[in-house]
């Protein structure tokens, strides 16, 4: 749809209504031609008589925007770029007065003349010092806030503020940043205007005002502090991934790919032991071995190296070190035609559905993670006997004993693409928390899962899909968490009971009950 008014102005207001109500009079006072704007106007949780000057004030094409609560600037912009029916979009701070005549015609003349550029006033901070903060200087490295404008559907295709900062600060630099690097250009527009300064912000609770601050500032100097420091921009970032585990790879793969969202056009290249992870997948520009890499030549380099010991989801942890909010934390792993045809050439060999097992890991220096071999071989034999007219069963696994009581012993017999494709044509997985159960995460399997010393929740993606299976009679389930150590786990006991005493009736019982809440 064709924009309707030349340009769209966002204005939030909190409990500074006195101020607001004066930005809105020079507005009013020192505009050509009102009926060529739309006017969204945000009362984001004030509990002055905010709402009453923004319903008495007399623009024609106006939204009021009544918010329960402070949404902060970031997100309350947001939303209001989802309302614009503006050409150019402008996000105004309601502390910034107005004095230049017929501001708005000289505005729409420089910004059509200037169509791939964002825009704010000349005076306004702009240049970075060494640590990443602005002053006003000659170089326009960002934009404030303050009084920042460009197109539209710019701001549509690329984003606005970045929601993965709190509330306020640095959200314009950052956009600034992101803009720059794909290749848009900023510049500043002169007019007469007064800006007081920090009005709103100073009526927020300081304390979560500078926890804001500290935080949404460590998040720009990771995204951003190679560029700061040598100025260029290659457009191309770089994640680094140096885990020995290949699942941990997998699962930081959301976590990569949503680096789309802070740095949309930028080639995102990786650096990891695993090459093979990331055959196919469009998202990724290069792979390289890890450590190989000249790290000068990118524009951020983000070192995907989370505390294991954390009691909270691998994925989520991979997030928050990259600073992404990923859509969805299912892994891409992505396979070819040629791939798929392999894969089902050995899976589906008659009607029988699949089931794919994986129950003993090669890493035996990993204490509370194995099951053991008799009960792998008890296991596969009841599974059979009870399960083979409706399913087939197909062994996986490397660098393990085989139980040699499979449909299908695959064990040692595939490489890692091989493996990928079998378990994209199973229908349910049974194994230890390991690389094929991150696998079968990945393509969204149904899963019972054994879990020893790590708890379930912080390797299970979607939990409505995976089963665990613990040994409920012992304290010390989670010991790995419990000792806070992102090393190797030692058992304690001795025994790796939290995994041996695990019966292999027990993990049938759990794939009978999975059956019967399917079947219903």
């Amino acid at each position: 749809m064709p924009p309707i008014f030349p340009l769209t102005i966002s204005i939030l207001c909190y409990n500074v209504s006195n101020i607001s109500k004066q930005c809105l009079g020079y507005i009013l006072e020192n505009t050509s031609d009102l009926n060529s704007i739309q006017f969204i106007l945000t009362n984001n949780g004030s509990t002055d008589d905010t709402k009453e000057i923004l319903d008495s004030i007399e623009f024609p094409n106006k939204l009021i925007i009544h918010n329960s609560t402070n949404t902060g600037f970031i997100k309350a912009n947001n939303v209001a770029l989802t309302h614009a029916v503006g050409k150019y979009f402008l996000v105004m701070n309601d502390d910034l007065y107005i004095f230049e005549k017929d501001w708005d015609k000289k505005l729409i003349e420089y910004l059509d003349t200037h169509q791939d550029y964002i825009v704010g006033l000349k005076g306004t901070n702009c240049t970075f010092k060494d640590d990443g903060c602005g002053f006003i200087g000659d170089r326009i490295d960002y934009i404030e806030g303050s009084f920042l404008v460009g197109r539209t559907d710019l701001f549509r295709t690329y984003g606005l503020f970045s929601e993965d900062l709190a509330m306020y600060e640095c959200e314009d630099s950052d956009l600034s940043l992101r803009y720059r690097q794909m290749g848009y250009e900023l510049g500043h527009f002169d007019m007469d205007y007064k800006h007081l300064g920090h009005k709103t912000i100073d009526h927020v609770d300081q304390q979560l005002k500078w926890s804001f601050c500290g935080n949404n500032r460590i998040i720009f100097r990771d995204r951003w502090m190679n560029y700061i420091k040598s100025k260029i921009f290659y457009n191309k970032i770089l994640a680094s991934v140096s885990s020995l585990g290949i699942g941990d790879v997998i699962c930081a793969l959301p976590a990569i790919e949503a680096l789309r969202t802070t740095h949309p056009t930028a080639l995102i290249d990786v650096e990891s032991r695993f090459s093979d992870i990331f055959l196919n997948n469009p998202k990724i520009n290069q792979h390289f071995n890890y450590g190989s890499v000249d790290i000068s030549q990118y524009d951020r380099v983000v070192r995907l190296e989370p505390d294991f010991s954390l009691e909270e989801p691998l994925h989520k942890l991979f997030d928050k070190i990259a600073h992404v909010a990923p859509k969805d934390s299912t892994p891409n792993l992505v396979l070819s035609d040629n791939e798929k045809l392999i894969g089902k050439t050995i899976t589906k060999v008659d009607d029988r559905k699949v089931i794919v097992c994986s129950l003993l890991m090669s890493r035996r220096e990993w204490q509370g993670r194995n099951w053991n071999l008799d009960h792998a071989t008890e296991f596969i034999k009841l599974l059979r006997s009870k399960f083979s007219e409706e399913y087939r069963v197909i062994e996986v696994g490397k660098n393990i004993p085989s139980t040699n009581q499979s449909d299908v012993d695959l064990v040692d017999r595939t490489d890692l693409r091989q493996l990928f494709s079998v378990i994209y044509h199973c229908d349910i997985f049974i194994g230890i928390d390991s690389l094929p159960f991150h696998v079968a995460q990945a393509f969204r399997k149904e899963c019972i899962v054994l879990f020893g010393a790590t708890r379930p929740y912080t390797r299970v993606i979607d939990s409505s899909l995976v089963t665990p299976v613990i040994n409920e009679g012992l304290s010390c389930i989670g010991c790995y968490h419990d000792k806070k150590q992102s090393v190797f786990n030692k058992c304690d006991r001795g025994d790796e009971l939290c995994m041996t005493g695990i019966t292999p009736q027990l993990v049938i019982d759990k794939l009978n009950q999975l059956l019967n809440i399917r079947e219903v």
